[in-house]
């Protein structure tokens, strides 16, 4: 990944660079994600930049963390929002699978809460 080149200055000083590039992102993400997701990850990257660590495998897995944590969090919320059902419009079959949807819900919701509180 690094590579040492001559600028193109009027010196022609010596240049360390080191590239990263979006099959990068993919690789350490080790499944399919979209251009929007790799290009959010990649300005999380530059946003969050310590000059003291730089980046590195690691850095690039917790930057993907952070982003589908953050994607996932969205659709809880989500959720939440399409659970407002009029219990009395339905039949028992109804509210029977309403409540193991709202019961699958109410997990996903306890567990990012235990991982945010967690993170504290």
């Amino acid at each position: 990944m690094a590579h040492v080149f001559k600028s193109k200055g009027v010196y022609g000083d010596l240049v360390l660079r080191d590239d990263w590039h979006a099959k990068d992102i993919m690789e350490v993400a080790g499944k399919p994600l979209t251009k929007e997701q790799v290009e959010n990850i990649m300005i999380r990257l530059v946003e969050e930049f310590d000059v003291y660590v730089g980046i590195n495998w690691e850095v690039i897995q917790q930057a993907i963390d952070k982003e589908l944590d953050v994607k996932q969090e969205y659709d809880i919320f989500d959720d939440i929002e399409e659970t407002h059902c009029s219990l009395r419009d339905l039949t028992d079959d109804e509210l029977i699978e309403c409540r193991e949807v709202l019961e699958k819900r109410l997990e996903k919701v306890l567990f990012t809460l235990q991982k945010v509180g967690g993170e504290r």
